[in-house]
């Protein structure tokens, strides 16, 4: 049914051109008007008494302010959605199977929320460092948006705080998860936005139901560290959905390469 739902948004999608567009713009920081014009109004150049050289160094001049503006502009959305990670403590503390969430009072007095399993620990929590590779990812975001993991729902909650986002998929392996987490997303004013698929992120059917979507950006998370054992994953992770997307984020990438190349796992 989600298949279904999702294509037939994608095929039905009026103004297509104008659409992408607006997607492109916005995958490259521009504001969302910025680059309209009349395409029947012939651009006629301005006279250049100073020489081509003048021109050039205006024109530099003009790129670098815009530049700046992109970057103040991606740095004040940034925060205000790490803001808004920080104040995740309204997922009520409550038990599904294995899968249980829970809220830490920290020394400052802080409440930190949690998603623990019984076997496997802490798997996700709203600590800062969790907050800002969510908000990092989520602040320059638009249209449609895959993640591949619930976890707390952290990434999902900041995309949809984005007006510049039109829908949100989730792919989710554990029903347990999603019962937890994903109840308190679905509906009310996040209804026809947000769809949540229990199945392996991984698996060819999923693959290749998102590839017809064409999401304009995926996140993956759905590993519980960023040791040296989860680097495999996240290269299958890379090959598999990197030809599907403009965008792909995996969650600590990075820093599980390294772990790799400096401790590589016994066989």
């Amino acid at each position: 049914m989600i298949a279904q739902t999702l294509n037939q948004r994608h095929r039905h999608d009026a103004g297509g051109t104008r659409e992408a567009m607006r997607v492109l713009r916005c995958l490259s920081g521009l504001p969302p008007d910025q680059g309209r014009q009349d395409p029947h109004q012939r651009q006629v150049p301005e006279a250049n008494p100073q020489g081509a050289g003048a021109g050039r160094r205006r024109h530099q001049g003009i790129r670098l302010e815009m530049k700046s503006e992109q970057i103040r502009e991606q740095n004040a959305e940034y925060m205000r959605l790490f803001q808004l990670g920080r104040d995740l403590t309204d997922i009520p503390v409550r038990r599904k199977g294995k899968w249980e969430v829970v809220h830490q009072e920290q020394r400052d007095g802080e409440i930190k929320t949690a998603l623990v399993h019984d076997e496997r620990g802490e798997v996700m929590t709203n600590a800062n460092d969790e907050i800002h590779d969510a908000a990092s990812f989520a602040a320059s975001a638009c249209g449609r948006v895959l993640v591949l993991g619930l976890g707390l729902g952290l990434v999902v909650r900041l995309l949809l705080a984005r007006d510049q986002v039109d829908e949100v998929a989730v792919v989710e392996v554990e029903p347990d998860v999603v019962v937890l987490v994903g109840s308190d997303l679905l509906g009310g004013e996040h209804e026809g936005r947000l769809h949540i698929r229990t199945a392996d992120a991984y698996s060819p059917e999923v693959v290749e139901q998102f590839t017809q979507w064409r999401p304009q950006s995926v996140f993956a998370d759905t590993f519980d560290n960023a040791d040296e054992r989860t680097h495999g994953d996240r290269q299958k992770a890379r090959e598999l959905w990197e030809p599907v997307t403009q965008r792909l984020v995996i969650w600590q990438e990075e820093r599980s390469r390294i772990a790799m190349i400096e401790q590589p796992p016994e066989h």
